[in-house]
């Protein structure tokens, strides 16, 4: 592979880190736990490693969903900034390409006149407001909390049981469990229904990423929960 795909990210351009492994010659597993290695680093000097690596997943040949990272022109810097020789001058050449192209296309299709501008606004303001209709006064309340839940507390809100809430949600493929049987949001509902956020275990320097439901996840499982008969 002599060229990086890059993508753009809901406004944000990112590289998926197997391509990367790729380009620099390493297995995916190995640059895999080097990352780790990275955000554990990031996260004990209080520095966002989503800036850098975002979790990612996806389907291998068997269907299965293994991990992976989207990695950000900051975390392709910082595994360049690591290599030497004609591999890390190849892998630099080709991502500081591409996130260039990326970039100035983005600007060259960005509004250029006011009416433009204002057009795009109000097209952005429709579409917002559109996405907000149902259970309006619900959803509101829940917004101005600007509160994020784990499974327990979201269960206790729509008072359902945890076990029944989270076995719900992966019978309707909004999560699944990864090989570690960590509880992982599938890509396509994030950050819309969940968010994952990073900690540190302050007792053993464990850094991990959470996955927290959203006001507009609670309100979209609630309606839905009580379609299917598990709420009233």
């Amino acid at each position: 592979m002599d060229k990086l795909t890059v993508v753009n990210r809901d406004g944000l351009f990112v590289a998926d880190s197997r391509e990367v492994a790729e380009m620099i010659g390493k297995r995916h597993c190995d640059l895999l736990e080097t990352i780790h290695g990275y955000i554990k680093i990031l996260t004990n000097g209080k520095v966002r490693s989503l800036d850098f690596f975002i979790p990612f997943s996806y389907q291998d040949s068997k269907k299965e969903t293994r991990p992976c990272f989207e990695i950000t022109r900051k975390g392709c810097d910082m595994i360049a900034n690591k290599m030497t020789g004609e591999k890390g001058v190849l892998f630099t050449a080709s991502y500081v390409t591409r996130f260039e192209e990326m970039e100035r296309n983005l600007v060259e299709t960005k509004p250029k006149t006011k009416t433009e501008i204002i057009q795009a606004g109000y097209q952005a303001l429709l579409e917002m407001v559109d996405e907000m209709k149902p259970k309006a006064e619900y959803f509101d309340a829940l917004v101005e909390k600007n509160l994020l839940t784990n499974f327990r507390d979201t269960a206790k809100e729509l008072k359902a049981k945890e076990a029944e809430l989270v076995k719900w949600l992966e019978t309707n493929k909004y999560i699944y469990r990864d090989i570690k049987e960590r509880i992982k949001p599938y890509a396509q509902h994030v950050p819309a229904l969940f968010e994952e956020k990073e900690y540190l275990n302050p007792r053993n320097n464990h850094v991990g990423v959470q996955t927290l439901i959203t006001p507009k996840g609670r309100e979209t499982f609630r309606l839905l929960l009580i379609k299917d008969g598990y709420i009233k």
